[in-house]
């Protein structure tokens, strides 16, 4: 059966599940990851992760590390057109903040 929720009226930009389909990482069209987890038969907002400048425009979510690897559209002066690859974690995962990967 298909289940229709509201995230609100700004569109998603991309989205990933955790290994047990209880918690979904979104982007909102913007610069940040909001992870929801399940209550009940709602998604409830638990944890916003940032560290992009510019819009996110891809996540996805490991299942045997419970890692967040995102990607954004972030442009730097020293590469002009560059974008960037972010390992976020949440504040129950192993690394205190985000890993920055630069991509040509």
């Amino acid at each position: 059966m298909t289940e229709v929720f509201r995230f609100g009226l700004v569109p998603i930009a991309c989205r990933a599940r955790n290994e047990d389909r209880s918690q979904v990482a979104l982007s909102l069209n913007n610069n940040e990851v909001n992870i929801y987890g399940r209550a009940a038969s709602e998604w409830k907002l638990q944890e916003t992760l940032q560290g992009h400048d510019l819009r996110v425009t891809g996540i996805d979510w490991a299942p045997s590390t419970n890692r967040i690897v995102t990607c954004g559209a972030n442009e730097y002066a020293s590469q002009p057109g560059g974008r960037d690859a972010m390992a976020l974690f949440t504040s129950r995962g192993p690394v205190a903040g985000p890993s920055l990967f630069l991509l040509g």
